[in-house]
């Protein structure tokens, strides 16, 4: 005899609606002058260190290839 599962399928929509909710509770709104600046000088601070690793692997992908050329 077969069961039937009990839990139903939820839709992609509501589990990101519930993904949002719970970024949401645990979020912060940030007034203050000075920490909105220290925040988005961290936040450059991260987008360019990850543009220079994607750079460095992209420089070291391109000097495997020469290696394997020359």
């Amino acid at each position: 005899m077969t069961r039937v599962c009990r839990h139903l399928l939820t839709s992609s929509r509501r589990r990101r609606q519930r993904t949002v909710a719970d970024l949401l509770r645990h979020a912060r709104i940030v007034t203050d002058p000075e920490t909105l600046s220290y925040l988005n000088g961290e936040v450059k601070k991260r987008i360019a260190a990850s543009k220079a690793k994607e750079d460095a692997a992209a420089g070291s992908d391109l000097l495997a290839l020469f290696d394997l050329i020359g």
